[in-house]
């Protein structure tokens, strides 16, 4: 019986979710015809096709090698599409997603090529053979903050995601908690105490499945509290660096499940803003003329809240930040403004007026984020948007 693309697709989703992406997902999605499809949605199932190959077969070198090559090309394809004018915004969390993926193969990959490489010189008891350990560990505790910061920021834009893909997130983020403790562990410095655990309420069977590991893997790093006191010398040893080595590998192995807003999001949150500036207008949208430079040039930004969330926006925080006028992508912004826009009564636009210094040639962000009515907590919006005030107009 043939199925369908749309079913070959969807039973794709489902094994990613569920972590046969080798298995179940890369025969399925390799059989759509990618040359009959859009090519936005080709790209997609590129995407995709790379992500399922960077599952190991096993937990050596050479198969984490080309587990990270395949997550990079999928990352490079990810970011291609978050690019696309139209469709590009419902690319970025899965983007992102992939770019914290690729960075926790590249860490484990990187400590598996090290103590192999090291593994004769690590109970040696000559010194710089364990210092070059240590100042690597410190290279890839420095990639493992990255990573951390990264994850943090995905979790800041995630308001719209269902419950268990946020509870997944936070699981991640504990993962890459004790990797980072772990490569701090065999520093020069005095290791810090590993990161306390917080709540995850979950009833995913996936979920609870790395949850109860990452509560084993705990139990288990505890131990090395014993002689976290000790010096550098007496941490480094191999006895502790295959010790860490196998719990984290143990956890890699039941990590390779999607969060279902990898794929969609089950709410939408859409926060508009329309600024309007003093100056002449230009056929190049967003460019206003002025004749010189002004101490406090007013604009005013009116924006539009839009959301199915069932948590709702209490207040719209706005930052405006000005950079002299440069290529896109190089400008240095420098924070001005940060106003809130209180929300009563479930109405859906505000006003706020800014005034600026403009001295030169220069271009305004302005940037959202929000309060949610139920936690209070604080969310980032991917709402941006920028004017350029052009001095020397008629």
């Amino acid at each position: 019986m043939k199925v369908n693309y749309s079913i070959r697709y969807n039973i794709a989703v489902m094994a990613f979710r569920y972590g046969h992406w080798r298995e179940v997902a890369l025969p399925l999605l390799q059989s759509l015809p990618l040359g009959k499809l859009q090519s936005t949605f080709s790209s997609w199932i590129k995407c995709l096709i790379h992500l399922t190959k960077s599952q190991p077969a096993a937990f050596s070198a050479k198969d984490l090698s080309l587990s990270q090559m395949q997550m990079k090309a999928a990352q490079i394809t990810a970011q291609n599409l978050t690019n696309v004018c139209d469709k590009g915004k419902f690319f970025k969390f899965p983007y992102a997603c992939i770019e914290i993926f690729n960075d926790i193969i590249y860490l484990l990959h990187s400590y598996l090529v090290l103590i192999t490489v090291n593994r004769m010189t690590l109970n040696n008891e000559h010194e710089y053979a364990k210092r070059g350990i240590a100042a690597q560990c410190k290279l890839y505790s420095a990639r493992s903050a990255a990573a951390l910061n990264k994850l943090d920021i995905l979790l800041q834009r995630s308001f719209d995601v269902d419950n268990e893909s946020r509870a997944q997130l936070f699981l991640l983020q504990q993962f890459l908690d004790l990797i980072h403790f772990s490569l701090g562990f065999f520093c020069l410095s005095p290791p810090s105490r590993m990161p306390p655990p917080f709540f995850v309420e979950t009833n995913s069977p996936t979920n609870a499945h790395l949850l109860e590991l990452i509560s084993w893997a705990r139990s288990q790093f505890s131990k090395l509290y014993e002689i976290e006191k000790e010096t550098w010398k007496i941490r480094i040893t191999e006895t502790n660096v295959y010790f860490v080595k196998d719990i984290l590998f143990k956890l890699f192995t039941n990590s390779f499940y999607l969060p279902r807003s990898f794929f969609h999001f089950i709410y939408t949150t859409k926060i508009r803003l329309n600024i309007k500036s003093e100056g002449k207008g230009t056929s190049d949208h967003g460019r206003y003329l002025v004749s010189g430079a002004a101490a406090f040039h007013p604009i005013m930004v009116e924006g539009y809240v839009e959301t199915n969330n069932p948590a709702g926006i209490q207040a719209v925080i706005i930052n405006g930040s000005i950079a002299p006028y440069a290529k896109v992508g190089t400008e240095q912004f420098k924070l001005i403004h940060q106003r809130a826009a209180e929300l009563p009564n479930d109405i859906n636009h505000f006003a706020l007026h800014f005034t600026f210094n403009v001295n030169q040639t220069s271009s305004i962000r302005f940037e959202a984020s929000f309060i949610d009515k139920t936690t209070k907590k604080t969310w980032q919006s991917n709402t941006v948007e920028e004017i350029i005030i052009q001095i020397g107009g008629s």
